[in-house]
């Protein structure tokens, strides 16, 4: 399984920034440490965190299940959109 930023090929995920190894148990490849699966992923739990967001990361992602044989592949596209918000500062007394 991968996740990667754009739409998917035909084969496998475009601008792969995670990825598991053949039968889903564990990563085996991660663009940056701030790509992360935190979910029990040999359970099929291949949730996508991606910690300190920047503007940057804003977009398209593919999340990419290879089944076997052809064309069975799962896939699945969400859209990233971050927006300006507030930081909050706390000051202690």
């Amino acid at each position: 399984m991968c996740w990667g930023k754009g739409r998917c090929t035909s084969m496998s995920c475009n601008d792969i920034i995670i990825k598991t190894d053949d039968d889903g148990s564990k990563v085996t490849y991660w663009k940056s440490n701030r790509y992360q699966l935190l979910g029990a992923i040999a359970q099929g739990n291949v949730s996508l965190t991606i910690t300190d967001l920047i503007k940057k990361d804003e977009g398209m992602y593919c999340c990419r299940v290879e089944k076997p044989g052809p064309l069975n592949d799962l896939i699945e596209y969400i859209y990233l959109e971050i927006q300006d918000g507030f930081e909050s500062l706390r000051s202690e007394a």
